[in-house]
């Protein structure tokens, strides 16, 4: 797709955006979130702040997923995302999992291994502020969705508002930016510095341009979607879509759901 054709979806963007686009309420998770767990605050988390899975819904990781999504989501990720969580049947036994291989650990393991996270997120955050995103995507306790987020929400005018790796390398494609795999956190910041530099996009923050790389990704053609689901619905009764976390699955559903009632409401 040509620079033009980009600017022209991207005018349609501003002139019709999706209904789901809320910067005010973007705004506002984002100060919320990051005035709950300032700076002080994160190098003073303790476990039980942290944690998913332990029956608080107040804590750094739930918040971070369910809570404040800030057009930024990371939902649908397995908890090994975080390094260290716990969910209701181990809780009570005050029992964690560790890590990918998931290993279950005890309360004193898991405080010892969480001074891990807290230094990665204390590192994430002060590696963002001096622009050293190789050093961010080198950084192995955390996943690459959990710790694009940190920044996100941290250190404004970085990255863009994607989190997904394999949607960054489509983007990065399509504004003739070189994607390196084993570093998709940088690769995002250079897309973002790339897209900035284009003029039309220069007042455009990190929310409103990850928001328009997903409205082209996910609104090429939505006659045609919807065309596709109701076909398959009317033949099938049930439709199970299959694909890694961050391609639009519930996005796509969502925006078929709004304009299959959208014309019920006509009628």
């Amino acid at each position: 797709m040509k620079i033009n054709n980009i600017i022209e979806k991207a005018k349609e963007f501003e002139r019709n955006p999706p209904h789901l686009y809320n910067p005010e309420k973007t705004k506002k998770e984002i100060e919320e979130f990051t005035t709950k767990f300032n700076y002080e605050k994160i190098k003073n988390l303790n476990l039980e702040e942290y944690v998913l899975g332990n029956n608080n819904k107040d804590t750094f990781s739930y918040l971070l997923e369910f809570k404040y999504i800030a057009g930024a989501n990371i939902k649908g990720n397995p908890s090994k995302k975080f390094y260290i969580f716990t969910n209701s049947m181990l809780f009570p036994k005050q029992m964690y999992k560790l890590g990918t291989k998931m290993t279950e650990i005890t309360k004193n393991q898991a405080e010892i291994e969480f001074e891990k996270v807290r230094d990665t997120i204390i590192k994430i955050l002060d590696y963002s502020k001096e622009g050293n995103f190789i050093a961010v995507d080198e950084l192995e306790i955390l996943s690459s969705m959990v710790k694009s987020k940190i920044i996100y929400m941290y250190v404004p005018g970085k990255i863009t508002s994607v989190m997904s790796p394999e949607r960054i390398r489509k983007a990065c494609n399509l504004f003739d930016v070189e994607f390196d795999p084993k570093h998709p956190i940088y690769s995002n910041h250079e897309l973002f510095k790339k897209i900035k530099s284009i003029e039309f996009f220069n007042s455009w923050d990190s929310y409103k341009i990850g928001s328009f790389l997903s409205y082209l990704y996910d609104t090429p053609e939505p006659t045609l979607l919807s065309n596709n689901f109701s076909g398959l619905l009317e033949s099938k009764k049930q439709i199970i879509l299959y694909g890694p976390p961050g391609t639009g699955k519930t996005f796509k559903t969502k925006q078929y759901a709004t304009e299959f009632l959208a014309g019920e409401l006509n009628e």
